[in-house]
């Protein structure tokens, strides 16, 4: 008996399974960049004023008396600096010729991708790195913008870098009631990830040697824990998670107040080959 032919199951020209869909993974979500309003800058050095008024006082004025003049004090003048954000991308010719799945042009998807890089980095420098402004003095040094920790008053600070303790509602609390006492009204609380579960974990409640959490569970059988609005005697705050935020700071803002001068807009320039 004659064996079967051999069948080739080598089947020439097939078409590529490829989806045309590029999946970017990475996070470039920037809370309080994106939050802050923006306004065109003038300068390198961006100025602003701050003034007070007197404490209260309940002296009475004599009936016919001359008035006192009063002493006034100035206004303070508060600086910051503007900061150049740079990144390059470099792509052949031929990746510029040949066809790609998911782009229709490699450098174009490069620049979106350092655009969104840039934001990233911007975002970093305001909350995640506590850095302060630098004045250059050659040219050889670098301006750099105070970040947000910089810029706020250490009379609504609960300093924790001495003694590190657990981060605790009463914190929140004292800066609160700090911030309503000089006149401010926060009306968000910027957290990162970590102390996101931390601020679940105020709806905890002592009942005598036992912790009880208390939870929110809806008519579906889910368990609600997390917290996206804390409210306090001192105003209401909506909880935001920054993933670039510092891991040890915990910032209450008052986000109208809070503006970013833009000296030159994000752009992109050819460079020479």
């Amino acid at each position: 008996m004659a064996s079967p032919p051999a069948v080739d199951y080598d089947i020439r020209g097939q078409v590529e399974d490829v989806s045309d869909i590029i999946g970017l993974i990475s996070p470039w979500d920037t809370p309080l960049y994106s939050a802050a309003s923006k306004r065109s800058a003038h300068n390198t050095t961006v100025e602003w004023q701050e003034d007070t008024l007197r404490a209260p006082t309940s002296a009475p004025a004599v009936e016919g008396a001359d008035t006192v003049i009063e002493d006034w004090t100035p206004t303070v003048m508060v600086a910051n600096r503007t900061q150049i954000f740079e990144n390059s991308a470099q792509v052949s010719a031929t990746a510029q010729a040949i066809d790609l799945y998911g782009r229709a042009n490699e450098m174009d998807w490069q620049i979106l991708k350092k655009g969104r890089e840039q934001r990233r980095d911007i975002e970093h420098a305001f909350v995640g790195t506590k850095q302060a402004k630098v004045d250059p003095t050659n040219n050889s040094t670098a301006r750099q913008l105070a970040g947000a920790q910089a810029l706020i008053s250490a009379d609504t600070t609960d300093d924790n870098t001495g003694t590190p303790r657990p981060f605790t509602e009463a914190q929140v609390l004292a800066v609160h009631q700090a911030c309503y006492q000089e006149g401010g009204d926060p009306d968000t609380m910027l957290v990162d990830p970590g102390k996101a579960v931390e601020v679940a974990d105020f709806a905890y409640r002592s009942n005598g040697t036992v912790q009880e959490r208390l939870r929110d569970v809806g008519p579906d059988t889910s368990i609600v824990n997390v917290v996206e609005t804390y409210r306090s005697p001192f105003g209401t705050l909506s909880v935001v998670i920054d993933r670039w935020m510092a891991s040890d700071t915990v910032l209450l803002l008052e986000m109208p107040r809070w503006s970013v001068p833009v000296l030159r807009p994000m752009s992109s320039v050819p460079l020479a080959k």
